[in-house]
């Protein structure tokens, strides 16, 4: 039975026990003018000591007294139970936002949140986050919240920049400067970059779908395109201890609209400590086998410090553009 309705019965059963307790009409209203005088009294007291709750009063207008039992009696069973009734508060968060109070003391823990977020998402109770998501994804694929997957992704190799991982396995993104990423392998890159009024040292970058199978390459372009000749410039590694055998891979670029048969090779250089060079080797020439399809370039040399990478830029020929990716040391 609903507490309201204990209320609007309360005043019977009490009237029922004072009878059966008393053996008497204790519980009927005398006749007396006087008496009926303090007893109106009584109730008015009685009510104005209840709270102010908008739930209680409303409680109150609603419970029925029998004209039979004392009003004292009966009104004080009313506040009881309309008390006991309105105590007892249902949280409401219909159209509140995640951590709104919930008209009861406590908060919601769930509700509208921004698109893409959730109530506790972010690992933080009551507040709206983002949980990532990286299953089935590939190394570097987003994880939804603004972050990159990192489980897919293979163990980094030292002695190999691939320009896909850093040395503790974290991807790459696009037209990341990798000047010092990899200063833990020994390895510090840069570039020489050239425009019509000189050249001046300049950073090296990561470039996305560029690359060796459609990985990651390194360019000394930030955007656009990343295959560049000796025209724009280089890219170079300086090794902080002496290497014996260095590698890169490379692969030709020559676009259709070529004017005349190309004679421009992708080349690596290395130079030891005191800048000078130590030896050279050059992709295929063109029409050669293998031309147009990734080769691998090494120096070997005592001594090597540094190398540089580029294609030649002969005027006055068809230009050969280099694409390089997955840098060897021993």
């Amino acid at each position: 039975m609903s507490a309201w309705l204990r209320s609007a019965c309360g005043c019977w059963l009490a009237a029922v026990a004072t009878v059966a307790v008393t053996g008497c009409s204790a519980g009927i209203e005398p006749e007396s003018t006087s008496n009926e005088s303090a007893a109106n009294e009584s109730v008015a007291s009685t009510e104005g000591a209840l709270t102010s709750s908008s739930c209680v009063t409303s409680c109150m207008a609603s419970c029925f007294c029998d004209p039979d039992v004392k009003p004292t009696i009966c009104k004080r069973q009313c506040q009881a139970d309309c008390q006991e009734a309105c105590s007892v508060c249902t949280p409401s968060c219909a159209c509140k936002t995640c951590g709104a109070a919930d008209g009861c003391g406590g908060v919601c823990s769930a509700g509208s949140c921004p698109a893409g977020q959730s109530c506790g998402g972010g690992g933080v109770a009551n507040q709206c986050g983002c949980t990532a998501s990286c299953a089935g994804k590939a190394c570097g694929a987003s994880d939804g919240c603004g972050g990159v997957c990192t489980n897919a992704c293979p163990t980094p190799t030292p002695g190999l920049i691939d320009f896909d991982l850093t040395p503790a396995g974290q991807p790459l993104t696009d037209a990341t400067v990798v000047n010092t990423t990899y200063q833990s392998w020994g390895v510090t890159l840069s570039s020489i970059y050239c425009t019509s009024t000189g050249c001046a040292p300049a950073s090296a970058y990561a470039r996305q779908s560029s690359g060796k199978n459609g990985t990651n390459n390194v360019s000394l372009f930030q955007t656009g395109l990343s295959i560049f000749d000796a025209r724009y410039g280089a890219v170079e590694a300086s090794f902080a201890q002496a290497k014996s055998s260095v590698s890169i891979e490379a692969q030709a670029v020559v676009f259709p609209e070529q004017l005349s048969t190309p004679v421009a090779r992708p080349f690596i250089e290395a130079y030891d400590a005191a800048g000078n060079l130590l030896t050279r080797t050059y992709y295929p020439a063109y029409g050669s086998p293998g031309f147009g399809s990734w080769q691998t370039l090494t120096v070997n040399a005592a001594g090597i410090r540094r190398v540089r990478f580029s294609s030649q830029a002969p005027g006055g020929t068809t230009p050969v553009y280099g694409s390089f990716d997955n840098l060897r040391f021993n």
